[in-house]
């Protein structure tokens, strides 16, 4: 909008019906319009950037199962800022007689039964 007036108010000037001064003022105004929107872009990136660095990220799919920290606060990298479960992999743990340990290889695929429910994998 203050560039297309600037450009009526040069074609004022051109023929004498628009002094220099209203011709200067029109052309701080289209300077300052400009700065205004260079000024808005940098704090839009720069909100962008700040959004974009408060995602966590979980080394692998799962869920979170407990927070340390709240919205707010202020977290480095050495913080554990949450607790989270594993939900892509399945960790079973079995006690066996000691003599059966000899069958048992890493790798190797079993069969889990839990509260009714069999599962296999490796």
């Amino acid at each position: 909008m203050a560039s297309s007036q600037l450009e009526r108010f040069n074609r004022l000037a051109a023929t004498q019906a628009l002094s220099a001064s209203q011709l200067d003022d029109a052309r701080a105004q289209r300077d300052v319009s400009t700065d205004d929107v260079a000024r808005a872009d940098a704090q839009l990136r720069q909100a962008q950037y700040e959004i974009d660095q408060s995602v966590i990220r979980a080394p692998f799919p799962g869920v979170v199962t407990e927070r340390f920290i709240q919205r707010g606060d202020t977290c480095r990298s050495a913080r554990r800022p949450c607790g989270w479960s594993n939900t892509a992999d399945t960790e079973a743990r079995a006690t066996a007689a000691l003599g059966l340990a000899a069958n048992v290889h890493p790798g190797q695929a079993v069969t889990v039964r839990e509260h009714g429910v069999e599962k296999t994998g490796p």
